[in-house]
């Protein structure tokens, strides 16, 4: 199996598992257990994208980045009133 394809499992799946998590209500939406996996695995897999100059590709996977670190700036901000 090549790194490519690697990268592009892993990606996808870190992506995949935590929307099955949110959607079996194991995790909340605004929680680092949701958004870590979403924001990591969406930036293996744009970075795939560029790598492969897939244009439609790239768009998804950059506005679900920008939707993973938008969730990540709410989850740290309630963290620091908290506490």
């Amino acid at each position: 199996m090549s790194v490519e394809m690697i990268l592009n499992t892993v990606g996808g799946a870190l992506v995949v598992a935590a929307y099955i998590a949110l959607s079996l209500d194991v995790v909340k939406q605004k929680s680092y257990m949701y958004v870590v996996p979403n924001l990591i695995g969406a930036a293996i897999l744009l970075y795939q994208a560029v790598v492969t100059v897939q244009p439609g590709f790239i768009v998804l996977e950059v506005v679900w980045l920008c939707m993973s670190l938008v969730l990540l700036y709410d989850v740290v901000t309630k963290e620091a009133k908290r506490g």
